[in-house]
């Protein structure tokens, strides 16, 4: 995760229903699922920001759907689910620069191009809080962001696709960022992704002229649910997979694919039977800790504050009881943690564990010294539970 999780992400069965009418009317031939603007009331689109299902615990890094086309006056509603995945919508003209040189660069680059570079991500690559710049909604006319906080407190603006920086800051579970498209937004295309994700996840507004069809809401719901469902099926042998594990000292913490930009949020096996000094351990597949004896005060690894601030919660983040990951690994290298023992007292956590790559990339053994049956859970994703049944 402080590593932006750029390759790896990910859901509700259908995304939410859109709200307004939808009787625009006109005389002109359209395509199904698509509608005229003239003389037409406004329209407001719903977007799912992650998601869920009952499929599978996941989560989801990717908005449903990606991709839509709307006219100038209508309004997208961008809903929050939370995974435990931090995300927020922007949008702005460096974000704009910034995707199309990403694009142009291609998957294997190295480093982001200068304009994404200017905005702050809402967590730190290393040790440290969250970024308020990022955490909070911004909207900036011009200039470069500010580096951690200081954005104009303003009322949010409509979108008129001028701004350098237009962005929700974090949209928490149930949370709604509606973005309203300005009476003089110019017809073409606007990109918007998560500050936290970056160009892992992204997504495309489309902005028709007034004579040309535009996506209906119903269109745009079935879209993302589609685009969901897809996922799903992907992940689901994974998932399947993960829980068919029967050597009780081996077991899986998330499940991934390279094509899918989502993993499975569980432990598999859900339970697992070892004798006394008996050791796990667990292949670590995306952004996760292994945790024992969890006090509320550990959940979750992000909040907001009272005061509207975001801030992790480094209780949730770091190692405590033993040894968690290197702050700096040897890159393409495995890393495998000995958590050392655990005697059934205490609080107990892994810290969080993250390093791109093929299965195997990190592992993370706990040896288990006193009978017993104990629930266990990743504090970043708080629907990841197991339990371990020791005796």
């Amino acid at each position: 995760m402080w590593k932006r999780l750029a390759a790896v992400m990910a859901v509700l069965a259908v995304v939410g229903t859109a709200c307004g009418s939808d009787n625009k009317k006109n005389s002109a031939s359209k395509t199904p699922g698509t509608q005229a603007q003239s003389g037409a009331v406004a329209q407001t689109y719903a977007v799912s920001v992650d998601n869920k299902t009952d499929q599978l615990t996941g989560a989801f890094l990717a908005y449903f759907p990606n991709a839509l086309t709307a006219h100038a006056g209508d309004t997208v509603d961008f809903g929050g689910v939370f995974s435990g995945e931090p995300h927020s919508v922007t949008f702005g003209t460096l974000v704009d620069s910034g995707l199309a040189a990403s694009d142009q660069a291609g998957p294997n680059a190295t480093d982001e191009p200068p304009d994404l570079k200017k905005i702050p991500a809402m967590l730190p690559t290393g040790p440290g809080d969250a970024n308020q710049t990022a955490a909070q909604p911004c909207f900036l006319a011009s200039g470069d962001p500010p580096p951690d906080g200081g954005c104009p407190k303003v009322d949010q603006p409509d979108f008129n696709g001028r701004y350098a920086l237009y962005s929700s800051g974090l949209v928490g579970d149930g949370e709604h960022f509606k973005m309203k498209l300005a009476s003089d937004l110019a017809p073409g295309k606007y990109r918007w992704m998560c500050d936290l994700h970056r160009a892992a996840m992204t997504g495309t507004l489309t902005v028709a002229a007034p004579a040309t069809a535009a996506d209906t809401p119903q269109a745009v719901q079935s879209r993302g649910a589609d685009e969901l469902a897809g996922m799903v099926a992907k992940l689901k042998a994974a998932e399947t997979q993960m829980q068919a594990i029967t050597d009780p000292a081996k077991a899986q913490a998330g499940a991934g694919l390279p094509d899918v930009p989502a993993y499975v949020a569980e432990f598999g096996p859900k339970t697992i039977s070892i004798p006394v000094n008996g050791s796990i351990t667990w292949d670590v597949q995306g952004p996760h800790t292994i945790a024992f004896a969890v006090t509320e005060d550990a959940r979750t690894i992000i909040a907001r504050a009272p005061d509207g601030s975001v801030h992790l919660n480094p209780k949730a983040a770091a190692p405590a009881g033993g040894p968690g990951a290197p702050a700096n690994p040897p890159p393409g290298q495995p890393i495998h943690i000995d958590g050392g023992s655990w005697n059934g007292s205490g609080f107990h956590n892994s810290g969080v564990m993250f390093v791109p790559g093929p299965p195997g990339s990190i592992t993370y053994k706990l040896k288990f010294t006193k009978a017993g049956t104990y629930p266990y859970a990743c504090l970043i994703h708080p629907d990841m539970q197991g339990t371990v049944k020791v005796g």
